[in-house]
């Protein structure tokens, strides 16, 4: 016979597991969405830094090529200038783009793994009209 006593701590235990798993899982989760979050938010600044670039690139060129006598504005190194700081920036954008597809795809994968696939149909067993037995 099972005491009061062991009755109750066989339950404090039981909830306190619980909660522990609970607590592990949504902070797992808070971790993941702050690293996501970060990455997002580095993205759009690199974006930003390249856009400002490319607003005062085309405005150089547009000076060159229209408010001065130039023929080729690519050429003028204040243009090769604004490109070179232009080119880091690209790559680092094309870095981080990649890491979140990456990070995205491991976790549809993962996330795939744990939940099943519904857009298969069931195939329901054919029985005979007589038994439980599939035919």
């Amino acid at each position: 016979m099972t005491t009061l006593w062991g009755r109750i701590t066989e339950g404090v235990d039981a909830g306190l597991a619980a909660t522990l798993g609970a607590v592990k899982s949504a902070s797992e989760k808070a971790a993941e969405t702050t690293h996501q979050a970060q990455q997002k938010y580095q993205r759009s600044a690199l974006q930003a830094r390249i856009m400002r670039h490319f607003g005062e690139l085309g405005s150089r060129i547009y000076e060159k090529a229209l408010r001065q006598d130039v023929k080729n504005p690519m050429e003028d190194p204040d243009i090769q200038a604004i490109i070179e700081r232009i080119k880091p920036l690209d790559k680092e954008l094309a870095q981080t783009e990649a890491l979140i597809e990456k990070e995205s795809r491991e976790k549809r994968a993962k996330e795939g793994a744990t939940v099943p696939d519904k857009t298969e149909p069931e195939v329901a067993e054919a029985t005979d009209a007589g038994g439980d037995e599939p035919r």
